[in-house]
């Protein structure tokens, strides 16, 4: 006969026994997986984690999965034997950022903000005030919070730190007039023949500069982000032999944008 096994304390019996002569709960064989929501409510532990984001609480289920611990979801509330509490309770911590690799807790979480200026770590205070994160600084401008408020200042670092893809525009060179000229003759000439060799010729011996280029001096980025869509989409369709409407129309739309800038 195959053993089978309490759901509430996990005595193995032999095959003949119908209920766990301890917890007085029918036996379930041993390869069966436990429904812990068949448990007595006594024996059930829930914890509430609509707090966590969905990636915690999807890490927290791959953890239970991988250990094969017995387990549950409603709506964002998890469900596990009793028994198994203390074993969440750590993967809970971890997951939390409660503890260090060491199993020890963090008493503090230090950030290194030496290269931010001044304005940055000034604009920083202001929105871990409105968070209400206490902080403080140490020598070297290292800001210093507790574990409890790491998810949140993360937050506010990732919204004050500029992106990579941010840093690049910088460093690219401004578009001179030139370039929005060449647009302008381009976009007027395909506008009228979408065949045209010499407005061809002129949009593709710019649209590389075009697409190297941050916004003109005095230009505001999203007006030159316009423009650059403009003229890739344009380019596009010559270079896909697109139907001569097509053409036209994002000839003029280029146009448009740039008329009243040359």
């Amino acid at each position: 006969m195959s053993a089978l096994v309490c759901p509430i304390c996990r005595t193995e019996y032999a095959g003949w026994a119908p209920r766990c002569s301890t917890c007085g709960v029918a036996l379930q064989q041993a390869s069966e997986r436990i429904d812990v929501l068949s448990l007595p409510e006594a024996r059930q532990v829930v914890y509430e984690l609509n707090e966590w984001t969905l990636d915690q609480r999807t890490t927290l289920g791959e953890w239970l999965a991988n250990e094969e611990l017995p387990h549950a979801w409603e709506d964002t509330d998890l469900i596990v034997a009793d028994l198994d509490e203390a074993r969440v309770d750590e993967m809970c911590e971890l997951i939390e950022g409660d503890r260090l690799e060491d199993g020890s807790k963090p008493t503090e979480v230090d950030y290194e903000l030496e290269e931010w200026t001044t304005e940055q770590r000034s604009d920083l205070e202001a929105r871990l005030a409105a968070a209400d994160v206490e902080y403080h600084w140490e020598p070297g401008f290292t800001l210093v919070v507790a574990p409890a408020a790491e998810a949140t200042v993360d937050e506010i670092l990732e919204d004050l730190v500029p992106s990579d893809e941010a840093e690049e525009e910088e460093d690219l060179p401004e578009a001179s007039a030139e370039v929005l000229g060449e647009l302008f003759l381009a976009a007027d000439i395909l506008g009228r023949n979408p065949t045209d060799r010499d407005g061809v010729e002129r949009l593709t011996g710019v649209i590389d500069d075009v697409d190297t280029s941050s916004a003109p001096y005095g230009m505001d980025s999203q007006q030159w982000d316009l423009i650059v869509d403009a003229a890739d989409n344009l380019a596009d369709a010559i270079l896909d032999q697109a139907d001569d409407d097509l053409v036209v129309d994002r000839a003029n739309k280029l146009r448009t944008l740039v008329r009243e800038l040359v």
